[in-house]
């Protein structure tokens, strides 16, 4: 792929998701490797860290042609929640940004500076696991946002307003949660006003379950999750994880996560556990599983969350949060339907979705 061929895509992310005008501060960030972590690595996973840091340095590099105030930061990968890596100039560089970029391999979004800058009104970015295709012609950029904004306003409404939420599906998912008076995020909003944060891709309306009320199974089809050759079954109780089969690989890494294995799981493992998300994908341009990113924006999709929700409405601080992408969802609301395989009640997938 070309230079070339993403240009106008990060013109519409800019101009359009982020609201960037002339005279603006823009910070780039990505998450370089380690020599070590680097070389223990192999085939896709080796792969993604290089694409990132490469498409990190070509978007400063188109952002800068139409945006001068254009700036890169880097800091090290693998990193711990928490973690914070500016110290000086540094520091100062990414504090008086008006516009942040995170193109990084793990998401910024518990870093302590990424708080600081929000409130000094920083519009932020979080990017991790973005892919070129992204920002091409037919991509989840190039969409049309007004369309995208009025479903998302929708999908809020609903939530906000339930209580109970059933979400099933043709594979054999079934799974029940409290809702009721919970934080709703609408990720479908362009990311324009001061202090706003948010995915690019944008496309996502969520919020937390209940701690200790989701309970039934979650099946996550072979596909749907990267690496993931067949389908996993994760099952809930008391709003936790308390089983899980099948998955090949991608289940035994989450089977060690959790401890399921073991005879008691430690704190670490019981926070990870944790059903920490609903949420309703809104994206007509989103179609790529490749990247957990783009798969939880795809229209009509649903997606549960394990892991950490303290950053949304919940208590449980854990140092992961995994999405799992459900499609073709039925999802009910109060025993209303609100979406039906796949259909959004009332609100028709637009045909048009290129930005021109």
């Amino acid at each position: 792929m070309k230079k070339e061929d993403l240009r106008h895509g990060v013109r519409i992310m800019l101009r359009e998701c982020l609201g960037l005008i002339p005279g603006e501060d823009v910070v780039v960030l990505t998450d370089v490797p380690s020599y070590e972590h680097f070389s223990s690595k192999g085939g896709r996973e080796l792969k993604l860290l290089q694409l990132t840091n490469l498409l990190a340095v070509t978007v400063k590099e188109l952002a800068e042609e139409e945006f001068p105030r254009c700036s890169f930061s880097v800091f090290p990968f693998p990193y711990e929640a928490g973690e914070d890596f500016w110290q000086g100039e540094a520091l100062t560089q990414v504090q008086h940004a008006n516009v942040v970029l995170a193109l990084t391999n793990r998401s910024i979004s518990h870093m302590p500076v990424c708080r600081e800058m929000l409130k000094l009104g920083a519009r932020i970015a979080s990017m991790p696991g973005f892919l070129p295709d992204m920002l091409l012609e037919n991509g989840p950029v190039m969409v049309d946002y007004a369309t995208m904004e009025t479903a998302g306003r929708k999908i809020e409404k609903a939530l906000k307003q339930g209580s109970s939420a059933r979400l099933t599906s043709p594979d054999g998912t079934d799974l029940l949660m409290d809702i009721s008076s919970r934080q709703v995020i609408n990720g479908a909003e362009r990311i324009s006003g001061k202090g706003a944060f948010g995915n690019i891709p944008i496309g996502e309306v969520f919020t937390s379950p209940k701690e200790g009320s989701a309970v039934g199974r979650l099946v996550v089809k072979a596909r749907w999750y990267p690496g993931l050759d067949e389908d996993m079954v994760i099952t809930f109780r008391d709003g936790a994880v308390s089983g899980l089969s099948g998955g090949g690989s991608v289940g035994r890494r989450f089977k060690r996560l959790f401890e399921l294995t073991g005879d008691k799981p430690d704190a670490v493992a019981i926070a990870r556990r944790n059903c920490a998300e609903l949420g309703v994908g809104l994206n007509p341009g989103a179609d790529s599983v490749e990247s957990v990113l783009e798969a939880e924006k795809i229209w009509g999709t649903v997606h549960v969350a394990v892991g950490d929700n303290s950053g949304f409405g919940g208590v449980v601080s854990a140092d992961i949060h995994q999405d799992l992408v459900i499609p073709w969802p039925t999802l009910t609301l109060d025993g209303i339907p609100l979406i039906i395989s796949g259909e959004i009640v009332g609100v028709p997938k637009p045909i048009e979705r290129k930005m021109t």
